[in-house]
């Protein structure tokens, strides 16, 4: 038992030993890591910063200083003021990021119809204005009566209306073509004031005024610079006698005998004769957009024609002597604010001197007004081209080349509805397919000068359905007034007005009155200049023909005539 317990003091002891020893093993060890660290060779780093040195053997740190740091001229601003003016300008630009972004979406249009003027396409509508709606109760129309129905225009989808005789005549309007001033007002009419304030209205409503220009027999020559040039009070030209649907004719694929043309002889065959010139004709007219009158076409061949007319033809040298008197008339209108000119029988004029020198002179004149206002315009008959086609090709044809890079619209009259495919497909051949910038087609079914639609027709509502192809053609489709509604000629059997004869066509507007189920063109008991005509269409038609116009608005296949593809026209219309 002793020796178990000096056996146990002796382990005890041995472990205390052993425990001592271990504490001084780790004092030793500890007091040699301090050195370690402590010794300045590990701080070589720092040894430009840091000084050291040894004291007896023992090895002190000594407190080491960092350099002073320079004053910039940042560190005292306004950082917290700069910090809150950069936030809201970054979220101002965000705001106005957005703002565009919102702007553009809501400015998007609707549809990507491509450009086009104001008379590529839409209807225009013709007027003679003596027989559309009379204001003042004297039996006879007026521009204030035009004025009062331009709700009436816009319902059934007008973008132009197109006037048909406005100048004094003396027994007007019986006898509208003893024109007397082409600067003035016819009294029964209205006055100047009258005018200015229906084209204020009609643009008000965004409907444009074209205005009938009648050269013929009126002007001896297109040069004309007096007033003793002029031939006013004439006797009724032979094209305004009203003929039989049997004598009349002026579908240019046909023979006239009225045409001074060579391709238009008695002899020829029409239409076969016109078949076989196919590959050396050059036809006229063009429905492919087109932005704007100043660049007419990009065809060089036509502008090398141009250019050498000025040699080939002494007569396009401008006269000292002042604008003729045709341009005088122009640029009276056109401030007064016309947008467009029908130049009626310029077809007897394309052998005067100065037809092409007057032609450039009048689209001078327009292409000026153009700079100012809308774009003002020239319409001329098919026949002007008929009459100058025959004289080469295109790049050679001086007179050609004038009128179809100058005029905008090439009035393409419509006879007979079995003639329509002819028409078309001959208006579609030729130089219409070889450039976009010619003029387009304005496809009429009725005029002053001729028949009525519904005269011309043997069923009922046969009128409507042609008027219902018209709008359906490429172009630009004009509607003569009272169509609509299948208005007739005025009924003269008994042969009382046959001294009349030209004015059988204009026989008043029927207008539906709000009280009334009967028609009026006046108030009741107030007789017409001319009496009263039946109306062959259904009520309904003028319906139809505003839902057609409207679809024609909306609808560049309906009134384009071809696709500009490889600087080739390809057509886009056929009729069977």
């Amino acid at each position: 038992m002793t020796s178990s317990l000096h056996n146990t003091l002796e382990t005890r002891s041995n472990g205390m030993a052993s425990s001592s020893s271990s504490s001084s093993a780790l004092q030793d060890a500890a007091a040699s890591a301090s050195a370690q660290l402590l010794n300045p060779h590990h701080y070589h780093n720092l040894a430009g910063d840091v000084a050291c040195q040894e004291n007896g053997g023992i090895i002190k740190p000594v407190l080491c200083s960092l350099r002073k740091t320079p004053d910039y001229c940042f560190v005292s601003w306004n950082w917290p003021l700069i910090r809150k003016f950069c936030f809201w300008s970054v979220m101002s630009l965000m705001v106005a990021c957005v703002c565009i972004i919102i702007t553009y979406v809501t400015t998007l249009p609707d549809k990507c119809d491509p450009q086009r003027a104001w008379y590529q396409g839409s209807l225009i509508y013709e007027i003679f204005p003596a027989s559309f709606k009379d204001s003042n109760n004297d039996g006879i129309g007026d521009l204030r009566g035009i004025s009062s129905k331009v709700d009436y225009l816009k319902t059934l989808g007008v973008r132009a209306v197109r006037l048909n005789s406005v100048f004094p005549a003396e027994h007007f309007p019986e006898h509208f073509y003893n024109i007397e001033n082409f600067t003035n007002i016819e009294k029964t009419l209205g006055t100047m004031e009258d005018f200015r304030g229906m084209v204020k209205t009609l643009h008000k409503n965004n409907i444009s005024v074209i205005l009938d220009l009648p050269l013929y027999p009126y002007f001896k020559t297109l040069d004309a610079r007096q007033i003793s040039d002029l031939k006013l009070q004439q006797k009724p030209p032979s094209n305004l006698k009203l003929q039989t649907q049997e004598q009349h004719n002026l579908n240019p694929l046909l023979p006239n005998p009225t045409l001074d043309s060579p391709s238009f002889d008695n002899n020829n065959d029409g239409l076969d004769n016109v078949r076989k010139q196919d590959k050396v004709r050059h036809v006229i007219v063009n429905n492919h957009i087109l932005n704007g009158n100043l660049n007419k076409t990009d065809f060089q061949g036509v502008f090398n024609a141009i250019n050498s007319a000025a040699t080939l033809q002494p007569s396009v040298v401008e006269d000292s002597n002042g604008p003729s008197l045709v341009s005088k008339v122009m640029e009276f209108w056109l401030k007064e604010g016309v947008d467009g000119f029908y130049l009626k029988g310029l077809e007897k004029f394309v052998d005067d001197d100065g037809f092409l020198g007057e032609i450039k002179s009048w689209h001078q004149i327009l292409n000026s007004f153009s700079k100012i206002d809308a774009e003002k315009i020239m319409i001329c008959s098919l026949k002007v081209v008929a009459a100058v086609e025959n004289d080469g090709p295109l790049d050679v044809n001086v007179r050609l080349a004038t009128v179809l890079t100058r005029f905008s619209l090439i009035d393409v009259y419509v006879e007979k509805a079995d003639a329509v495919g002819d028409l078309v497909r001959y208006v579609q051949k030729g130089v219409v397919r070889s450039d976009p910038g010619f003029p387009w087609a304005m496809w009429t079914t009725g005029d002053v000068d001729l028949p009525r639609l519904a005269s011309r027709l043997y069923l009922k509502n046969e009128t409507l359905a042609v008027l219902a192809v018209q709008m359906m053609l490429p172009g630009t489709p004009s509607l003569f007034y009272g169509d609509e509604i299948g208005l007739d000629n005025i009924d003269d059997h008994d042969g009382e007005r046959s001294d009349l004869s030209h004015a059988h066509s204009l026989a008043p507007m029927k207008w539906q009155s709000q009280n009334e189920a009967k028609q009026q063109f006046a108030k009741p008991l107030v007789l017409g200049w001319m009496p009263e005509a039946r109306t062959r269409a259904p009520r309904a038609s003028t319906r139809v023909l505003s839902t057609m116009a409207a679809l024609r608005e909306g609808s560049p296949s309906i009134y384009m005539q071809a696709n500009w593809k490889d600087k080739q026209l390809l057509t886009n219309c056929f009729i069977r």
